[in-house]
């Protein structure tokens, strides 16, 4: 089974920054929909750099906000979901002409 530091280094190497990656492990451990204060308390990271990288991670596709009622909680997209819409964005771009 892979350990942490090999999961974070795989995903930085699919694009995302090391807080990003320890955000989206997060999300993915507990399978749940979490608060962002859950979120940094589950990364063990502060809170003000969990926001951001909580943003940049719904900007890429890698994780949902459902508002539930006065309070935002946050899902990861699963990373097949989010491998196969890259996959397919990259070949659109190839298609396209984008990338020669």
């Amino acid at each position: 089974m892979p350990n942490l530091d090999n999961l974070i280094d795989d995903l930085q190497a699919f694009g995302f920054s090391p807080i990003e990656a320890k955000v989206y492990l997060a999300l993915v451990s507990q399978n749940t929909p979490m608060t962002g204060y859950q979120v940094a308390k589950a990364a063990n990271i502060p809170r003000p750099n969990v926001y951001p990288a909580l943003k940049r991670l719904i900007q890429r596709g890698a994780c949902l906000e459902n508002p539930d009622q006065d309070v935002i909680r946050y899902v990861a997209v699963p990373f097949q979901t989010l491998g196969h819409r890259n996959r397919l964005g990259l070949g659109l771009a190839l298609m396209h002409g984008r990338y020669r």
